[in-house]
């Protein structure tokens, strides 16, 4: 037997494992997101009747073939593994010569769009009762238009998973109009939590902060994290490559309290930090005066946890000595005390947000959609 028989055998395996575990009158859909608080937000969207066809996956679990629930790893896990590591060579062999202006491994929002574009691909050429119906939502962030989020353009017909054809078909199929993916309402999740249900927030806030001054708090953080994101939005629409990930890593919220201040952020020392003699990337005399009724364009979500519990450690920490400190309960180094009260914040804000209060959202439709299939 060669290699491609082999091959063939096992896509055939993968496919009849699935088809026996699926049947057409019991659907399964895996939903891709980017990350864990987007899984937890999500999840809480699926009815209980609905969960056991479902399965909401971060990308980077996906990728690794990671699955948590134990029920469908058993009937599954042998397909999400071998997407998982073709997908993962795709990027690595490719990602240089066919995305523009990667570096490093592609993961994230690009990730979850190729992976779509990928598994489509498959549906394509080979019978789809044979593969899981694969779905993604991904983070808007800085882009402009859909197109930007999606990567998307016109629909090629796959007649061969041949290497160039498949190339082809991920950059160019149009998974707008076909409805697999779908970006959310403002910059991330997180922001959509302030844009649908400011008031839940603002309840939550009443238990990290000073009650006299929570609202005060909570709009000094806002405008702080829209002023970050005017820098990151001026970065992205001007392809300025200033690197912000190395300023404000997303597990370390504590960098961002050495430019905090009680009045303001220090917007000038932190391009001072990332422009690197670069010093006309970003204009500051074209910043908006007044962030109202512009937060969820500029605001992005991870800046805007960090920054709250940045504050909120500010505000209400108290120092027990040798570098512990004390905040809600919370008991650590103090980079660790922020860390932690970032955690809670949103699990908080996931936990009690009201569902009800999204109806209206994009992502909140485009779940009652898919849903509806299973």
């Amino acid at each position: 037997m060669n290699s491609n028989d082999g091959l063939q055998g096992r896509r055939k395996q993968n496919a009849y494992i699935v088809r026996e575990t699926f049947s057409s009158k019991d659907n399964k859909i895996v939903l891709l997101v980017e990350g864990p608080n987007d899984k937890s937000f999500i999840e809480r969207f699926i009815p209980e009747e609905k969960r056991k066809n479902i399965l909401v996956l971060g990308i980077k679990d996906y990728r690794t073939g990671k699955v948590n629930n134990l029920r469908l790893k058993n009937s599954v896990s042998k397909e999400l593994k071998e997407f998982g590591k073709s997908d993962t060579d795709y990027f690595k062999s490719y990602e240089k010569q066919f995305i523009v202006g990667g570096c490093g491994e592609v993961e994230g929002k690009i990730a979850l769009i190729l992976t779509i574009k990928k598994q489509w691909a498959k549906e394509k050429k080979y019978d789809k009762r044979g593969y899981i119906d694969f779905y993604g939502i991904v983070d808007k962030d800085y882009d402009e238009t859909e197109k930007d989020v999606y990567q998307a353009g016109k629909l090629k017909e796959v007649t061969s998973l041949s290497t160039q054809d498949l190339k082809y078909f991920i950059h160019n199929v149009d998974i707008i109009s076909e409805g697999k993916l779908i970006s959310t309402d403002s910059n991330d999740v997180e922001t959509m939590f302030f844009k649908y249900d400011k008031d839940t927030i603002s309840n939550i806030c009443k238990d990290y902060f000073p009650k006299e001054s929570f609202l005060k708090n909570l709009s000094f953080s806002i405008n702080c994290a829209c002023k970050l994101g005017y820098i990151r939005k001026e970065n992205k629409t001007k392809n300025l490559s200033l690197n912000l990930s190395d300023l404000f890593p997303k597990k370390q919220p504590a960098r961002y309290e050495k430019y905090l201040k009680d009045t303001e952020i220090n917007i000038k020392k932190i391009l001072e930090d990332i422009q690197k003699g670069n010093k006309d990337g970003i204009n500051l005399g074209k910043m908006p005066a007044d962030f109202s009724d512009k937060e969820w364009i500029y605001c992005r979500g991870h800046d805007l946890m960090g920054i709250l519990a940045c504050v909120c450690v500010m505000r209400t920490a108290v120092e027990e000595g040798n570098g512990v400190f004390c905040c809600n309960g919370k008991h650590a180094e103090r980079a660790q005390v922020i860390f932690d009260i970032e955690k809670a914040l949103s699990d908080d804000i996931i936990k009690n947000t009201v569902l009800n209060r999204y109806k209206n959202s994009k992502v909140s439709i485009f779940l009652k959609r898919i849903l509806s299939k299973i």
